[in-house]
């Protein structure tokens, strides 16, 4: 908490007033959840010694927190893009990071006004290089539980898929062959699955606590990893099971219908 002291000063009387200022929370940038191909880039000028890159547009870093204000912290400088910006699934509008010099822990975008419930923060890479560095936050963040795609169990058909830019350089990948099967056991609220999404993949069933949640279909033209298959939150405290099952068909643009499983996070 900032104080600022102001003297008022009328005929020979002075009156002093105390205004307080609530001062932002900092939380470094892997507070946040990011989906498709981010680099993290250790920086001595930056906060906490740690940045997060992305070249590719589309990449997305999602922040969860409470409280009526929120600030992106970012890097600018010459070779910088810009970033779209979301709060609670509301465009914002874009930020440049563009800037002649090279500036470090800049806040490059500011929003208050939100209100003291929860929110999420949407950044998302609209071109060029982009950087995450911190976020501040008038009220305390959710931070997932981060679990690899090991904490499942899969039914056959199920093999490993390594690659350096999965959540844990691992993942576990079915050919898409009808109820081929992923369960995920976990304790929370709120539940993240992560995988791989492209050209080649095909449609699942997500199911929570036995009962159906929606159909997702994991085609795109072009592949993202990291990226978010489902999201199921206001769920009861207490233990819960999600399942990702294979439906055997696939978009018609679609050249195959593989599911991948990188991992999940829980809240």
């Amino acid at each position: 908490m900032q104080y600022f002291y102001f003297i008022l000063f009328y005929n020979t009387y002075i009156y002093t007033r105390t205004i307080s200022v609530a001062s932002l929370n900092k939380y470094e940038e892997n507070n946040a959840v990011f989906e498709g191909a981010w680099i993290d880039a250790p920086h001595p000028l930056a906060s906490g010694g740690n940045l997060k890159l992305a070249l590719i547009p589309g990449a997305k870093a999602t922040f969860s927190f409470s409280g009526d204000s929120v600030d992106v912290i970012s890097t600018k400088g010459p070779i910088m893009g810009s970033i779209g910006i979301l709060i609670d699934g509301v465009y914002k509008g874009n930020v440049s990071l563009n800037d002649p010099n090279y500036l470090f822990q800049q806040t490059v975008a500011a929003y208050t006004g939100l209100g003291t419930g929860s929110h999420t923060l949407e950044i998302v890479s609209a071109s060029g290089l982009i950087v995450i560095d911190a976020i501040k936050a008038a009220g305390l963040a959710s931070s997932p539980t981060h679990f690899s795609e090991t904490a499942a169990a899969y039914s056959s058909n199920w093999v490993d898929a390594p690659h350096s830019l999965f959540t844990e350089t691992t993942s576990k990948m079915s050919p898409g062959a009808l109820g081929d099967t992923a369960t995920f056991n976990f304790t929370g609220t709120k539940v993240r699955i992560i995988g791989l999404k492209g050209p080649i993949f095909g449609i699942a069933d997500i199911l929570i606590d036995g009962s159906p949640y929606a159909t997702v279909d994991l085609y795109q033209s072009g592949f993202t990893i990291q990226s978010t298959i489902e999201t199921i939150s206001g769920l009861s405290p207490g233990s819960h099971t999600v399942k990702v099952v294979a439906t055997g068909t696939n978009n018609p643009l679609s050249a195959a219908g593989l599911i991948n499983v990188d991992g999940f996070d829980v809240w």
